[in-house]
């Protein structure tokens, strides 16, 4: 069975007080929500697969009843791991991953609970991955279509790990941000109370992004960037809270008729049916139409008003100068509120060039509790209005100021609260690291500023350098504070994660309070480095042709040291799992080797067409980290690593073999590693 997040903490609170009452004001309280919501989660809950029984009493409150081996296997489901991802590739390549990492026999079942999915979806995954699979020599055996394991030598199972990792940490960054509720909960509110967001309905929120997680991918919301996302989250807050108030959008049967057949209202109608079903709220049409409507915006399908990206970029940026400059700088770098803004805009004019009139129940709270926004965004839609000579009512200002103040209030969060300095260790190596220190950013952004760090590393760090340690395998005790995670970060790693930031004392010593000229000398010393990696670049070309072997023999002989110590630890590294992205069009061989003196990078291309047998990659890179080295070094070289793996300056310049702007992608992102360090 697959359960809410929220009903899954409920099962596991009432497990933990076994053979004991537990007051629904106590949930309500441990769960930060209502009574009411409480019993709707119970309200359909159906345990007699497990041999239970949930128990009522008036003024004792709630227990769970039956067998102990019951208990014990509704338990080892909730525990289960839940993996947040993007999308359906993602998420395949993340089954992929736990596959490989723990090839015994599982069910269906185990890995529909880890990713939220039902059994059909899980098997449909597998189906699509059994020639992956196949590919890298490894077998994927089903029995009876139920029971899962994969069959294979190990360095082809590693091997193929590897390619995942580097996969991983491209999605991540082409993506953005995952569909995880605590991450959306934490987009919009994470400001605290005072938030402008904090005017919707909390209990609609919650209920939404619940249901969203759980059925996102039969919803068909894995397709939709995180802007739009989230824009669809707020949208259907405020509707519901309109439908309750007894408003509603007045229906259109020409845009209805537009709308028809399309996979954009049928999504629409599946989630206000799984909404009738949850929250026994019914949409009516107009809704229902207001909703494909954004879906539709969210992928730039054309209406009859045919609004291209273009105008909505100019209508934003009218928004955005008709307002003090102070604002104004704040909006036009922050690429979630003008992507947003552009998303909220389609269906705004659309509904404008109609005539649709549309009440926002939030109006009265933004005029009083935000009257200076409210009035600077009326006074950017009046120039708006000029641009597209129709009048803006006052409820859509009302929506306008919404998204500013979004991005304003994240603007301050980030002035207030500097970023959690985080040790990121994996006992798999620099791969896993960065493939984890990218799903980090990406579930914690502008919160978490991770560092990959080796075991020697770890030891002798303290807490003047590193707030948080985060590894994937049990540590030693320190005086940091280290959680032990999953390294595909799972829904539970990012709840623990967030309690231990909360929980975090960041009044520690940092590193503006080092003396300034022991401060000045560091930041001279890593500046000289990473100017020497640059200027130690090697590039070559090398025979289509080559093997792993050959190619890491010739990076070899061209890198600076000793060659026979270089390649040895090379082929050493590369016995672990070669790292081949063949989507990409990328290799990658690492090692750290006594054998160079300096951290070295070799850039190595085929003389014509690409490497025949690397799975035809068309650029090929190694790293080179000495034994002896610097934290800030291995940093370096993992950043370089992160933006190989994603479209970024540096993969562009690699793949156009552009020498000077490698160069220059190299020293942009040094010189963030250098910010980083002296933040």
């Amino acid at each position: 069975m697959i359960f809410s997040t929220r009903l899954a903490r409920i099962l596991r609170i009432l497990l933990d007080h076994d053979e004991m009452y537990v007051s629904v004001d106590e949930l309500a309280s441990q769960l930060q929500t209502s009574r009411r919501t409480i019993f709707r989660e119970l309200q359909h809950i159906d345990l007699s697969g497990y041999g239970l029984e949930l128990l009522s009493r008036q003024g004792k409150g709630l227990q769970l009843a039956g067998s102990e081996a019951g208990k014990k296997k509704l338990a080892d489901e909730l525990t289960t791991q839940n993996i947040p991802y993007i999308n359906k590739e993602e998420r395949r390549k993340l089954l992929a991953y736990e596959l490989l990492r723990f090839p015994e026999i599982k069910k269906l079942v185990y890995y529909g609970n880890m990713f939220s999915v039902s059994e059909a979806t899980i098997s449909n995954d597998l189906d699509a991955l059994a020639p992956w699979f196949d590919e890298h020599q490894i077998h994927l055996v089903r029995t009876n279509k139920n029971n899962i394991r994969l069959e294979g030598r190990e360095d082809d199972r590693r091997g193929a790990m590897s390619h995942i990792i580097h996969e991983m940490i491209r999605l991540r960054k082409m993506n953005g941000n995952t569909l995880d509720p605590q991450f959306v909960r934490s987009e919009l509110f994470e400001s605290g109370q005072s938030g402008i967001l904090h005017l919707l309905d909390q209990d609609l929120f919650h209920e939404i992004t619940d249901l969203f997680t759980l059925e996102g991918s039969e919803l068909g919301l894995e397709q939709y960037a995180q802007n739009s996302y989230m824009g669809v989250i707020i949208h259907l807050c405020v509707a519901l809270e309109r439908i309750r108030k007894g408003d509603s959008i007045e229906a259109d049967e020409t845009l209805h008729e537009e709308l028809k057949g399309t996979a954009a209202l049928e999504q629409a109608a599946k989630i206000a049916e799984r909404i009738k079903e949850r929250l026994d709220i019914t949409m009516p049409p107009s809704e229902i139409d207001f909703i494909a409507l954004h879906l539709y915006s969210a992928k730039s399908v054309e209406t009859r008003e045919n609004f291209d990206d273009r105008q909505l970029l100019e209508l934003t940026d009218l928004f955005i100068k008709a307002m003090p400059a102070e604002i104004a700088s704040i909006l036009q770098t922050d690429s979630q509120f003008i992507n947003g803004f552009m998303t909220h805009l389609r269906p705004t004019l659309i509904r404008i060039m109609r005539g649709m009139p549309i009440y926002n129940p939030l109006l009265q709270s933004v005029k009083e509790q935000y009257s200076e926004l409210y009035t600077l965004s009326q006074q950017a839609a009046r120039r708006m209005e000029k641009q597209i000579c129709q009048p803006i009512s006052e409820s859509e200002v009302a929506f306008m100021a919404m998204h500013a103040g979004a991005s304003l209030e994240r603007n301050r969060s980030r002035i207030r609260k500097p970023k959690i300095r985080t040790g990121v260790i994996c006992a798999s190596g620099i791969g896993v690291s960065a493939m984890l220190a990218a799903r980090l950013v990406s579930a914690f952004p502008d919160v978490i500023s991770p560092e990959t760090l080796s075991f020697e590393q770890y030891r002798k760090c303290t807490r003047k350098s590193i707030d948080l340690i985060i590894s994937t395998f049990k540590l030693p005790e320190r005086d940091i504070p280290t959680l032990q995670v999953n390294p595909l970060l799972s829904v539970q790693d990012i709840e623990k994660i967030q309690d231990a930031i909360e929980h975090l004392n960041t009044d520690r010593p940092a590193q503006e309070d080092m003396d300034p000229i022991e401060k000045l000398r560091h930041t001279e010393k890593m500046s000289r480095d990473a100017a020497q990696i640059i200027d130690d670049l090697v590039w070559m070309k090398a025979d289509p042709g080559s093997s792993a072997v050959q190619i890491i023999e010739e990076a070899g002989r061209n890198a600076k040291g000793d060659t026979s110590m270089i390649v040895r630890d090379l082929l050493a590294r590369e016995q672990l799992g070669k790292v081949v992205s063949a989507e990409l069009g990328i290799g990658m061989f690492h090692a750290k080797t006594a054998g160079a003196e300096k951290p070295q990078i070799v850039f190595i291309w085929p003389e014509h067409d690409d490497f025949a047998q690397m799975e035809h990659v068309k650029a090929i890179f190694v790293l080179l980290l000495p034994v002896q080295h610097e934290k800030h070094e291995q940093n370096m070289l993992s950043n370089v690593t992160m933006n190989m793996m994603e479209p970024t300056p540096l993969q562009s310049a690699v793949f156009s073999q552009d020498i000077q702007h490698i160069q220059q992608a190299l020293a942009s992102i040094f010189f963030d590693c250098i910010q980083n360090e002296n933040a």
